[in-house]
């Protein structure tokens, strides 16, 4: 399975970079990872902004593999719970799964819509640097669970 993550610009901060990456290196034992770091769009308003990322989001919900847009009006899981997701996928015999994390106002409705799924990393409003985070460690939790590993439940 291949999982590519996508996400506008660079880190901001030094240990997001460094926590990411550590996430990332423990992954790719699971899945063939790929980052995408699309490049940061500014604009004069938040409905343009949003359109300039569309743009850029676009080809990764339509490109044929499973989407994942991070909304915060998406479904939550629990560690296990996401687990079980992706064990789903894998069952269908999914090839590639994109998870794109959408810029600072969100995603314009239109790759919502597109989007095979909406997944909510939590309730709270996250700073993207955490999420991406949170998006890589919860990634490596549930390898991990998959393959009854001792991370999760030591």
């Amino acid at each position: 399975m291949k999982i590519r993550l996508i996400w506008i610009g660079k880190a901001k901060q030094k240990f997001t970079k460094e926590a990411t990456d550590l996430y990332l290196k423990r992954l790719k034992h699971y899945a063939k990872i790929e980052v995408v770091e699309l490049k940061d769009v500014k604009a004069n308003s938040s409905k343009t902004q949003k359109e300039k990322e569309a743009k850029l989001f676009e080809k990764y919900v339509e490109k044929g593999a499973y989407s994942i847009c991070l909304d915060e009006k998406g479904k939550e899981y629990t560690s296990i719970g996401l687990s079980k997701m992706i064990a789903s996928l894998q069952n269908q015999s999914t090839k590639e799964i994109n998870i794109i994390i959408g810029g600072a106002f969100g995603f314009q409705s239109s790759i919502l819509e597109k989007a095979n799924a909406k997944w909510s990393l939590s309730q709270l409003t996250l700073p993207h640097d955490m999420c991406r985070i949170l998006l890589t460690e919860q990634l490596y939790r549930s390898f991990t669970i998959l393959n009854n590993e001792k991370y999760h439940n030591p």
